[in-house]
């Protein structure tokens, strides 16, 4: 007996949905992916006064909530949806799902959205995160002048993009490098005038390549590139 093409793609599907794992007798349902943003979803620490210059006033301004989250500030010279840093203050955001990382290629990995066109400079770091480690990043050419746990990659530009593999010292396939969290510090220098919202003002700061670890209990390790 003939069987068609099309017969032939529904078995195979029947076949690979048999294969899929049972679920439990408890009726429990089957475990869902998480949802994660590819963009910065918590605050580790925010500190105006980090640099000793200026510190922000303005109400719509001193909540670093406001950076977490895709770009969505209002508007205006009084909107809501950003955080003045200070002048020389200090912002430290976390990825809780996916991960800062290389894209093996010239593509930016990294995007920080200011709302002033980036007039206000201000440092940026990265902090690694297994399987990277602080030793990998120093074989590579990268440095945590303080010590402190991040790993300096440079002063935002006008596009507030960073391509992690132009810093590196030599060609790494994608994925090699991965970081959960990124530090923010305000140039003082570029920000010397005091008025209430002082120091770059940050909209957000987002994963333009990303990988996701997902729970181990449910799905174990997943890998997959995100794309603006």
């Amino acid at each position: 007996m003939m069987v068609s093409q099309r017969a032939l793609v529904w078995l195979a599907l029947a076949a690979a949905f048999s294969a899929l794992p049972a679920r439990a007798e408890s009726g429990a349902p089957a475990p869902v992916v998480p949802n994660y943003s590819t963009y910065a979803d918590e605050v580790l620490r925010y500190d105006p006064a980090y640099g000793g210059g200026c510190l922000p006033s303005e109400p719509n301004f001193i909540d670093p909530q406001s950076a977490l989250g895709p770009p969505n500030y209002t508007g205006g010279a009084y909107g809501h949806g950003a955080v003045a840093l200070g002048s020389g203050g200090l912002l430290e955001l976390h990825f809780s799902g996916w991960r800062i990382a290389n894209s093996g290629d010239t593509r930016s990995d990294l995007k920080i959205t200011e709302i002033g066109g980036y007039n206000e400079r201000c440092y940026v770091a990265l902090r690694p995160v297994a399987p990277t480690t602080p030793q990998d990043l120093i074989d590579l050419g990268l440095v945590d002048a303080n010590q402190d746990g991040y790993f300096e990659i440079g002063k935002t530009v006008s596009s507030g993009e960073f391509d992690i593999d132009a810093l590196l010292n030599r060609t790494v396939p994608l994925l090699t490098v991965q970081f959960d969290a990124v530090q923010i510090v305000d140039d003082i220098a570029d920000t010397p005038t005091c008025t209430t919202s002082p120091g770059a003002d940050i909209d957000s700061v987002g994963s333009v390549q990303g990988w996701v670890a997902v729970h181990q209990a449910t799905w174990g390790r997943v890998k997959f590139l995100y794309r603006h």
